[in-house]
């Protein structure tokens, strides 16, 4: 038996309304509400097999206003969308966007200053030790102004290393540690002159020895502004100026041993050089340990005489390595300077 007119349009409406979302049947509802009750079953087949085909077809000529029939997925994405829009976004600071606060330096606790400034004093002395042990090793019989060492490389080499530190030690105010200090590093500028024939240099020694010499007088007018007259005048009035006789003997001793008849071979003048280099680490030891001395004396209150014995010690120096030709310019000022304050002439060279 047929079925009644109108039962497989039912049948097929049921079918389609099984098989498609919520969302598309509201919108074939609300279009055949808008078409009426007198659609064809035409129109009606055709709108389901639109929905049973997710393609979405759009027509040449469909009109602009008219919005094409989206799939499944393109909905799915669309509701994702507008949730994912709707729902407030929360930012949370990466560790680079935070700026940690600055950790504060630490305080450096500086030493005593008296401590710091007799360790400079020593540790340099053994430097100069060191740098002029190192020039004699350069020593040639024969030096020329490119090969070998002279008077003007110890000249030289010892006012540029280490008349900075004397001037540091007395911009911080240690001004008699820098007065001896510069007194040993005088007593290091001229070297072995009894080497060879050409150990005096070609008179570059002068400059050197002027920028020392104006570097003394300067120290020399500051510490008799500073340091107290403890001297008794009586004994001050009794000041001889005595150049000090500190030199080693070994090369006397050695040269009165040889043959003066003939000039000695190149094995004796090895054993001399050898000898003076002796003689002199004798004076610059026995005049560290005086300055020593007096040093020790000033830490104790005692009247230490410094201008005395660095009188006494660069007249004798003065006038030894004049004989080389290179005395005119050692410390002369200085000399005058000390002089003065003994209360006696300032002895020339000749």
């Amino acid at each position: 038996m047929p079925p009644k007119r109108g039962v497989k349009r039912s049948q097929d409406d049921a079918a389609l309304d099984s098989s498609v979302n919520p969302f598309t049947l509201a919108a074939r509802k609300a279009k055949k509400t808008e078409n009426g009750p007198n659609s064809s079953p035409a129109s009606a087949r055709a709108e389901a097999a639109a929905l049973e085909d997710p393609v979405v077809v759009t027509p040449v000529d469909q009109p602009e206003e008219q919005q094409p029939t989206t799939s499944r997925t393109t909905r799915a994405r669309t509701a994702a969308a507008v949730t994912s829009a709707s729902t407030p976004k929360t930012t949370k600071e990466t560790p680079a966007s935070i700026t940690k606060p600055k950790a504060k330096p630490k305080a450096k606790t500086p030493a005593p200053k008296a401590k710091n400034a007799d360790k400079t004093y020593r540790d340099t002395l053994k430097t100069i030790d060191k740098a002029w042990n190192d020039l004699q090793k350069k020593y040639k019989p024969n030096p020329t102004v490119w090969s070998g060492v002279t008077a003007d490389d110890f000249a030289k080499q010892m006012e540029a290393k280490f008349l900075p530190t004397v001037k540091a030690l007395s911009d911080s105010g240690d001004t008699m540690l820098a007065f001896m200090l510069l007194h040993d590093i005088g007593e290091h500028s001229y070297g072995n002159l009894e080497f060879c024939f050409k150990a005096s240099g070609w008179g570059d020694t002068d400059e050197p020895f002027k920028r020392m010499d104006a570097c003394m007088v300067e120290l020399i007018a500051r510490l008799r502004d500073e340091m107290p007259n403890k001297e008794d005048p009586a004994e001050s009035a009794k000041f001889i100026i005595e150049p000090s006789k500190d030199m080693g003997t070994e090369w006397d001793e050695l040269y009165s041993e040889m043959d003066t008849k003939r000039p000695p071979n190149k094995q004796k003048r090895g054993w001399l050089a050898k000898a003076r280099v002796d003689d002199l680490k004798v004076l610059f030891q026995r005049r560290r340990e005086r300055r020593d001395t007096i040093l020790e004396e000033l830490g104790n209150g005692e009247a230490g005489d410094w201008a005395g014995s660095a009188l006494n010690a660069l007249v004798e120096t003065r006038k030894r390595i004049d004989g080389y030709g290179i005395g005119e310019w050692f410390f002369a000022e200085s000399i005058k300077a000390l002089a003065a304050i003994k209360g006696v002439e300032a002895p020339g060279l000749r």
